[in-house]
């Protein structure tokens, strides 16, 4: 059998969380869409940890967590202007090779 995961933007109360709910569907919630963020004495978004609010739904309901897209956004933030996209950016990670050649 073939399980599917429901990818939700969030991970709080409302009609995406009710509707998986009552599909009784696994749900996959990026790390990133837990975050909390600062403005720097300068402006920049600085990451500054997990909201952890929302985390008690996670013991009514089966969630996964997908942290590829926020591993990304820490690790190449500052190389954003340069890249096109997370392929392009990830060889310019010190000490990482392509993950194409994997």
């Amino acid at each position: 059998m073939l399980d599917f995961l429901l990818g939700l933007p969030y991970l709080r109360e409302g009609p995406l969380w009710q509707t998986a709910r009552r599909l009784e569907a696994p749900v996959l919630v990026s790390a990133n869409a837990l975050s909390l963020w600062r403005r720097d004495a300068v402006g920049l978004r600085q990451w500054s940890g997990f909201d952890r609010r929302m985390l008690r739904l996670v013991a009514e309901h089966p969630v996964s967590l997908d942290s590829g897209g926020f591993v990304a956004s820490v690790l190449y933030a500052a190389r954003r202007s340069r890249c096109r996209n997370t392929w392009s950016c990830a060889p310019q990670h010190p000490g990482s090779g392509s993950p194409r050649s994997t």
